[in-house]
């Protein structure tokens, strides 16, 4: 059994020397300066065992994705908790090599069954899924996530590591990343839901975890530290909504992690999967490819088609022809939702008392939520407290109007905007 040694001080140069005096000796293959060159190492197959004093989650993936196992040092400077770590082992050379000989010996570990991490009585996690070309999985999240928070605790979560959007959406800056900064501290071994509270934005009743302010960063997203984050979610939130990405493939030849990787422990924790397609030829093919794309994962996801309008019977029977029955519709509403996008408001703040908004109630109805009111029908308070965000004084303005594809109708009108007063920036606006 060959030895990545990334080791410093005097105990580094005890365990050299305990090693090779033993019967059989250990070999140590490398002696490595920092986790970087521990990984180099290890993707260049250097090694088997790797014997470390500081360690994070996404370092421990790496490693064992290239695989390596891994023997963390405890002690006052050495690794403080296992954090990936398959063995530990205290301060002393004996005590290092003892746990390197039971490793080789031991099976590989197993990581515990779902039962455990999804606790009765545990909070929901809903992924909002969907196919590419933009079906509106971002806008049913937003709306989704306002709907929950009427009667419930709810988190929204922008999860998408391409092309993130819901800051913008709602009107937020997007200078720094809340959803990095949770990550790190989830990495380094900080544990509890305030490090998500912290990072969250308040927005109306739920909380936001903002995204990614460049897909280029996907990398701080890694799929190990994400499986500690869902429990932690569960905890807190009755909801937890997260937008996320198409792209749900796995790169089995990367040691770089995977890029979809958070797309892919979503999946694979979420309680409940929505998977959003549009009408329209192009819209329902790409529909029909992501089913087949979840009927590959194992995934059981519920149908929603966005911007539903009168086509919706010749929809239904080709959906039907393909094996997809249960459908939930949520009707087009282009005008309103062009109105929210633009304002940075929610739906139910931009026109409380859309068609969409009421379909999107019944999705949240079809989650098992209980809903208190109906929208158009009860006046509601919305605030956005600011917490480590800035709200903009515009929000964005999209480039194209979104309309439903119908064969024999157009769009539907716009109204006048349902407000009954509005006031400056940070203060509260009533809606009816």
């Amino acid at each position: 059994m060959s030895v990545l040694l990334c080791v410093h001080g005097r105990l580094e140069i005890e365990i050299i020397e305990y090693f090779s005096a033993i019967d059989p000796p250990i070999e140590i293959t490398r002696r490595c300066a920092d986790n970087v060159e521990l990984l180099a190492s290890a993707e260049a197959g250097l090694g088997s065992v790797a014997v470390v004093s500081q360690m994070d989650l996404m370092t421990a993936s790496q490693l064992h994705a290239a695989g390596m196992r891994i023997v963390g040092i405890a002690g006052e400077d050495g690794v403080d908790g296992e954090r990936g770590c398959d063995g530990m082992a205290s301060p002393f050379a004996s005590d290092v090599a003892a746990c390197i000989r039971n490793l080789s010996s031991a099976p590989p570990r197993v990581m515990p069954p779902e039962s455990t991490v999804q606790a009765a009585g545990a909070g929901r996690i809903v992924a909002v899924w969907g196919s590419g070309g933009s079906p509106g999985r971002s806008t049913i999240a937003r709306d989704l996530s306002q709907t929950l928070a009427r009667s419930s605790s709810t988190l929204l979560i922008d999860a998408d590591v391409y092309h993130p959007s819901l800051s913008q959406m709602l009107a937020l800056s997007q200078e720094t990343s809340a959803i990095v900064a949770a990550f790190r501290a989830l990495n380094t071994g900080e544990r509890g839901h305030h490090l998500i509270e912290r990072s969250c934005a308040q927005i109306a009743d739920f909380s936001f975890l903002a995204g990614l302010n460049s897909g280029a960063r996907w990398r701080e997203l890694s799929e190990s530290v994400a499986e500690e984050l869902w429990p932690i979610v569960r905890t807190r939130w009755d909801w937890t909504v997260v937008d996320c990405a198409a792209p749900a493939e796995r790169d089995e030849y990367s040691y770089q992690g995977q890029r979809d990787g958070l797309t892919l422990s979503l999946l694979e924790n979420a309680d409940d999967v929505l998977l959003v397609g549009k009408p329209g030829a192009v819209g329902i093919r790409r529909l029909l490819d992501q089913v087949d794309v979840a009927r590959e994962l194992g995934v059981e996801a519920r149908i929603v088609v966005n911007e539903a309008g009168r086509d919706r019977a010749a929809v239904t029977d080709l959906l039907r022809s393909n094996g997809v029955t249960d459908v939930l519709w949520v009707r087009a509403d282009p005008g309103h939702m062009r109105m929210a996008v633009e304002s940075g408001k929610l739906l139910a703040e931009a026109a409380p008392g859309s068609a969409a908004l009421r379909d999107i109630e019944h999705v949240a109805a079809s989650l098992g939520a209980v809903m208190e009111g109906a929208a158009g029908r009860t006046r509601r308070r919305f605030s956005r407290v600011r917490s480590g965000h800035v709200r903009s004084s515009k929000g964005r303005r999209s480039t194209s109007e979104s309309l439903a594809l119908v064969p024999d109708g157009g769009p539907i009108a716009v109204p006048e905007e349902a407000s009954d007063s509005q006031t400056v920036r940070g203060r509260h606006r009533r809606i009816s």
